[in-house]
């Protein structure tokens, strides 16, 4: 072959890769799924704890569970604190007793945790613990069994947002699961909803379910059936919105058009969204029952926009880093879980949506709280403030006089703990009467029995 045909046959060999090269980072053509699962695999992922390769490994085949512990020791942050052990008998041996601290001051509640606890039956799940800050009920969550392909196994999954009903049964989501669920109090499948649903969940005023959605987007669903009834992308948001400059901050421009930046948290990273309720519509005149509050991490942003017509009617950015649970209160203003991320010290921040006026409502300096990612808050009626800091493995309960009367800490060995995503705080009274009756005297149907089983995981009484 002459050496010119050779030349040609190597510049077209190049200019072919070269093509097929920009097809798969630009267009996603083969292998570009193969090549994203293994880049994700070996990297990680970037919210969750950093481990090697072969930590990776041991952790996804059930060996350790790396991925979901954190380098926090409650002792050792708090020696001035008499923290209790709280005995969770269906752990496995590997990991220790969780800790409590609980004081006199502390809110009369029941209290549910959601997030990881290494049970025998299963590595999720949530808790409930009595006005004392003894153990009542486990919960064991899951995707098993389910027809559509899971995105992750069990060590993967992240339980992010959860809803409990007065009979006990849950609602619950995850981060990198592939589902909207809900178990009953024996962690029996009453429904599940093929969707990739995360982060929060949140009753309307009819009783449905709003949750965030990936990928970006908000998701409305039937409580009753777990059926979707409307979604709403944040592109669509967008464009009905071409005056609300910040939706588009993370775009990079050219002459003729834009795109946006896919890395750091994703375009926009919905990570919270709630409906104003009927309890607080006088506080709030300028929006209407069902407007939605919702939380764009990407952006630093928080805004509200009416379901209806996507319109945009207020938002505020810039007064708080990767935020996460912006919550309506019953004075008018909105608070804010300030992540603050890379500044060492979590916040709640206050404002006010008439005046724009916001002010430092909790900084977590004292209690050495600092949570670069996820984290809940709650505003009690009585002015105590629930905090969920799942990057420290644990979720705590300040006074009005901002010092810590409850704190629970997920313990798992003597230098580390393991992911909790929230804590829910519910009165005495909120459950049914034979809520909790023992799951070995409940008769299942035959449809139930057909999915699958997790024995309960509370010794009958």
């Amino acid at each position: 072959m002459h050496w010119a045909q050779r030349a040609v046959l190597i510049y077209l060999g190049a200019l072919s890769i070269a093509i097929w090269g920009y097809g798969v980072g630009e267009h996603h053509w083969w292998p570009y799924q193969s090549i994203k699962e293994l880049s994700e695999f070996i990297e990680g992922d970037p919210e969750e704890a950093k481990t090697t390769v072969l930590q990776k490994l041991q952790n996804d085949l059930g060996g350790h569970p790396h991925r979901k512990l954190i380098e926090y020791n409650a002792q050792k942050a708090h020696p001035e604190r008499a923290y209790q052990v709280l005995p969770l008998p269906n752990k496995r041996n590997r990991r220790l007793d969780p800790l409590i601290y609980q004081s006199k001051n502390a809110s009369p509640a029941l209290r549910l945790i959601y997030g990881s606890f290494d049970h025998k039956k299963g590595i999720n799940g949530a808790i409930l613990l009595s006005e004392k800050g003894e153990l009542l009920w486990e919960w064991i969550v899951h995707e098993n069994d389910l027809d559509w392909r899971l995105i992750a196994n069990a060590e993967r999954k992240f339980p992010h947002g959860i809803l409990i009903d007065k009979d006990g049964s849950i609602t619950f989501a995850f981060d990198n699961g592939n589902s909207l669920q809900k178990f009953d109090r024996c962690s029996q499948r009453v429904w599940a909803e093929h969707a990739k649903v995360d982060h929060s969940l949140s009753h309307d005023h009819k009783g449905n379910i709003w949750a965030v959605m990936g990928p970006d987007s908000l998701g409305l669903f039937s409580a009753k059936t777990g059926k979707r009834i409307k979604r709403i992308n944040m592109k669509r948001l967008m464009k009905k919105n071409p005056l609300v400059d910040p939706l588009g901050i993370r775009q990079i421009d050219a002459s003729k058009r834009s795109r946006f930046m896919t890395k750091g948290g994703g375009y926009w990273h919905p990570n919270d969204v709630e409906p104003l309720p009927k309890a607080y519509l006088k506080a709030f005149p300028q929006f209407e029952l069902g407007d939605l509050l919702v939380s764009l991490r990407s952006l630093n942003l928080v805004f509200v926009f009416s379901p209806e017509d996507l319109k945009i009617k207020w938002w505020r950015s810039g007064a708080w880093r990767r935020q996460h649970d912006p919550d309506w209160q019953a004075d008018g203003t909105i608070t804010v879980f300030n992540n603050n991320m890379h500044n060492d010290v979590s916040t709640v921040v206050r404002i006010d949506p008439k005046t724009y006026e916001h002010e430092t409502a909790y900084d977590g300096s004292k209690e050495k709280f600092y949570t670069w990612m996820r984290g809940k808050h709650e505003f009690l009626p009585n002015g105590h403030l629930i905090l969920s800091s799942p990057q420290q493995g644990r979720v705590f309960e300040l006074d009005s006089n901002g010092e810590v009367v409850f704190e629970f800490v997920n313990r798992y060995d003597e230098q580390k703990s393991m992911l909790v995503s929230e804590l829910l705080t519910l009165p005495l009274d909120y459950f049914e009467q034979n809520a909790f009756e023992s799951c070995q005297k409940v008769k299942l149907n035959q449809k139930t029995k057909q999915n699958h089983k997790i024995e309960a995981s509370i010794p009958t009484k």
